[in-house]
């Protein structure tokens, strides 16, 4: 766990003490939604190829699948990765542990920042969202906060 926090904080983001985002993995319980429905939210249009897309939404695992010590163990691999600047391996690590645990708010707002460092700011301000959704549904204000800031540093 200390391994987790050490390389998120070490990152260039200084959005969020990281401490929190770690322990949200192993204890949230994950709920499918509709992305497309969040309340509140502004409505975007889904670009094709976004992950959002029904296009790239093809993989093989059954939507029962849920673990979330594995979606944190991707989550690590992302943050090396993303330290590393392999910014297309963090995204895939990302999106692995989201396979595993598909609200946890602290993998959105991961591969936000690493779509933002490609210059995908659209679909960063889509994660960031999710991140700010996810994050209030469970009550965590820290991710809140720094989804909530990042989201408008996105576009400045």
């Amino acid at each position: 766990m200390n391994k987790i926090i050490k390389r998120f904080a070490n990152l260039s983001v200084s959005l969020v003490s990281f401490a929190s985002l770690v322990g949200l993995g192993v204890n949230v319980q994950a709920q499918w939604v509709n992305p497309d429905i969040i309340p509140g939210a502004p409505n975007l249009p889904i670009i094709p190829g976004a992950p959002d897309s029904d296009q790239t939404n093809n993989t093989n695992v059954p939507r029962s699948t849920i673990n979330p010590q594995l979606a944190t163990t991707y989550l690590e691999q992302g943050f090396q990765y993303y330290q590393n600047g392999e910014y297309q391996s963090a995204i895939a690590a990302y999106n692995s542990s989201l396979v595993n645990n598909p609200s946890y708010a602290a993998a959105y707002l991961a591969r936000s920042m690493a779509l933002y460092k490609l210059g995908d700011r659209y679909n960063a301000y889509l994660d960031a969202r999710r991140a700010a959704y996810w994050s209030r549904q469970q009550n965590n204000q820290k991710i809140y906060n720094a989804a909530q800031k990042f989201k408008g540093a996105i576009y400045r």
